[in-house]
């Protein structure tokens, strides 16, 4: 089974299209700028990739969190993985 970090990379391929084998994603490689060059439109296409995947919700409450949820790969997989603790 893969592993939470490596379904997400697929997620973003897949749904972002990107150009780039998931395997080549680094789970510390910056989603935006110098690293996959990602833009604030991407944010909501892996938004709603993370609720229709994996069943979380990113809340207006986590406004001032933006930024480091969407850092990089290992960011988004804490994000998930605290959110699916937090139904538990």
């Amino acid at each position: 089974m893969a592993t939470l970090e490596q379904q997400i990379k697929e997620g973003l391929v897949e749904t972002l299209g990107l150009k780039i084998s998931a395997d080549k994603i680094a789970d510390d490689t910056p989603l935006f700028a110098e690293g996959l060059g990602l833009d604030s439109v991407d944010v909501l296409e892996i938004a709603a990739m993370l609720s229709s995947r994996f069943g979380v919700e990113i809340a207006a409450d986590d406004s001032g969190r933006y930024r480091a949820i969407f850092a990089n790969v290992r960011a988004l997989a804490n994000f998930v993985r605290e959110r699916q603790a937090a139904k538990a």
